[in-house]
């Protein structure tokens, strides 16, 4: 993580995503919150996932619902 960058990036929030107003009034949930949104704008292209990628973001203790 280049936390210079992070923080170059609330700071100055040069795409006005709101950042700059979070973390002048000391809202890091806000932060949090503004910066995992889903954005249209923000496309990543993948055109395999590899196996043990799957497995290795699965984490059996939310499967607990599934569970009859």
């Amino acid at each position: 993580m280049d936390y210079l960058w992070l923080k170059n990036e609330f700071v100055n929030d040069p795409k006005g995503y709101g950042y700059a107003e979070a973390w002048s009034s000391g809202q890091d949930w806000k932060l949090a919150e503004l910066i995992n949104q889903v954005r249209d704008t923000i496309k990543i292209t993948r055109d395999t996932v590899s196996t043990y990628e799957i497995f290795d973001a699965i984490v059996p203790d939310e499967w607990e619902l599934a569970r009859p």
